[in-house]
């Protein structure tokens, strides 16, 4: 574009591919070495130097979802079709290289039809013939006179006029959903519109798009006719979505092509701009945002052409948005549920066992299993019973005693000796 309206500020709020060759887009990580990849979302492939992925198709929109996403400085993604493309990273996505989603343009003495970007619409095919869409730029009333640029968010530019009417400037129609591409500018003499910019969108749980970063999804560019020249296409629709982070370096731009050079005839409308969604938590900007009109009357190919007449100036400019999103639910804190002790288990009871006959330290051993403890102990001269054994004890055996329960032993001394 010849040149640009873009918001420059410091808005603060707070070759190696990881897949094998022919992979399908769902849960890799998606890191293409240097080179040109194209995006078809009418097939739904992305293809480049040793990649061969499948997205998937949800709700009309070409989707191609990855763990992570990496395009560096150097990697140029084209994208193309008749649906939508969103491109998902479930992590990190960091841009320093371009994907472009704009609308062909044209050029000099080169009818069209020329394409739109994904889901965009093409331009007039020469002079006889509007530019497609609702806002799509109308046909010059005579073969001098310029094409209309094609309008969306921001309206078209009349062509210039010579002899006759030039092209009206497509009207808007935007309705809000993110989801429409933008129209193509009317055809000039022996020379096609440009495309409308198509839609794409970034979807990530953090994004950092870097100074060299761009997303492109402009309107494509008039050029010089053998009479009047062609009209610009409008600029398309941009969504960048960040679920935590979103920094902003580069470049993001939905500006409307601009318009044929006239030459000694009518020169093509500008188109209209496009809109810019951007839906963050925290969002550090210090890029541009372009949303500006293609210029009137200015694009020549080849350099062939001075001067031609001027219908509007430029297109009108489009529309941009910054949206933070609302803060992540914070679980609640459990309520610590108190829970009392068990009370203590009983301690095993104390059942005592036969100690009588038995050695003192045998019986001594036993109590102590059976859970008993030795209470006092005499100790008698027998005649019956040898001398260290238990003669009699002061709980009868089996009897059952708490625990701890104590015993008393009589342990015999032996003989009593003669005098």
């Amino acid at each position: 574009m010849s040149k640009r309206f873009g918001i420059l500020a410091g808005l603060v709020a707070s070759a190696a591919l990881v897949l094998s060759s022919t992979a399908t887009a769902l849960a890799a990580s998606f890191e293409p070495g240097p080179g040109t990849y194209t995006v078809n979302t009418t097939a739904l492939t992305l293809t480049g130097p040793g990649t061969s992925i499948s997205g998937t198709e949800q709700g009309g929109v070409a989707v191609f979802s990855f763990d992570a996403v990496s395009i560096a400085a150097g990697v140029l993604v084209n994208v193309e079709g008749t649906r939508p493309f969103r491109l998902v990273s479930s992590g990190d996505l960091v841009l320093g290289g371009s994907i472009d989603g704009s609308g062909r343009s044209a050029l000099n003495f080169t009818a069209g039809p020329l394409a739109g970007g994904p889901a965009g619409n093409v331009g007039g095919v020469n002079s006889t013939e509007a530019g497609k869409g609702a806002g799509g730029g109308g046909f010059p009333s005579t073969v001098e006179s310029g094409g209309g640029g094609g309008g969306f968010v921001g309206a078209g530019a009349m062509g210039g006029a010579k002899g006759g009417a030039g092209g009206a400037g497509g009207g808007t129609y935007d309705s809000g959903t993110l989801l429409q591409g933008g129209s193509g500018g009317g055809g000039g003499a022996s020379t096609g519109g440009g495309g409308g910019g198509g839609v794409i969108q970034l979807f990530a749980s953090s994004m950092r798009i870097v100074p060299s970063g761009k997303v492109l999804v402009e309107g494509g560019g008039g050029a010089v006719g053998t009479g009047g020249a062609s009209g610009g296409g409008s600029g398309g629709t941009l969504l960048v979505r960040a679920e935590t982070t979103l920094q902003m370096d580069g470049l993001l731009s939905v500006g409307g092509g601009d318009g044929g050079r006239g030459g000694c005839c009518g020169g093509g409308g500008g188109g209209g701009g496009g809109r810019i969604a951007v839906e963050y938590r925290t969002l550090t900007i210090t890029g541009a945002l372009d949303v500006s009109g293609g210029v009137s009357n200015v694009r020549d190919t080849s350099g062939c052409c001075t001067g031609g007449t001027v219908g509007d100036p430029a297109g009108g400019p489009g529309a941009f948005s910054l949206t933070r999103l609302p803060d992540l639910p914070v679980p609640p804190k459990a309520t610590p549920v108190l829970t009392p002790a068990p009370p203590p288990a009983p301690a095993p009871a104390c059942v005592v066992p036969k100690l009588v006959g038995k050695k003192a330290s045998a019986a001594k051993e036993g109590l102590k299993k059976a859970g008993c403890a030795l209470g006092s102990v005499e100790k008698s001269y027998s005649a019956k019973v040898k001398k260290g054994r238990v003669i009699r004890q002061s709980v009868k055996a089996g009897k059952q005693l708490p625990a701890g329960g104590k015993v008393g032993l009589k342990v015999s001394k032996g003989e009593k000796p003669l005098r």
